[in-house]
């Protein structure tokens, strides 16, 4: 996924963790259908190509009047686990890389819409 666009440490401090990163994948791979879970995980990124970006996404929200997310509280690493699954796809798709829309995209389409429920 390409950078939305520059990130602020100063508002931003957490980086996504490894173990964060693979609770993803295991959410998604428990609910996608059979057919799709070798898809999924060879097309599902590393956490550095997942964190720059979602990093971008929330300096955004940081500076918007009506955001959803309270940044200085925020930290991905301890907010339930959809939440963080959200985040990243609202960061996919406000993405200008196709790779990163089609990544959003097929990552949920593959899936059987369970996590749309929580």
């Amino acid at each position: 996924m390409d950078c939305i666009e520059a990130w602020s440490p100063e508002m931003v401090s957490h980086s996504l963790t490894p173990s964060i990163r693979d609770q993803i994948l295991k959410t998604l791979i428990r609910t996608c259908n059979h057919d799709n879970v070798i898809d999924v995980i060879s097309s599902f990124p590393a956490v550095e190509l997942l964190d720059r970006p979602l990093k971008s996404y929330l300096t955004k929200q940081a500076v918007m009047a009506d955001s959803w997310i309270h940044i200085p509280t925020f930290n991905v690493n301890e907010v339930r686990l959809e939440l963080a699954i959200g985040c990243l796809a609202a960061t996919a798709t406000l993405s200008s890389s196709r790779s990163a829309y089609v990544w959003d995209f097929a990552s949920f389409q593959g899936s059987d819409n369970s996590l749309y429920m929580v």
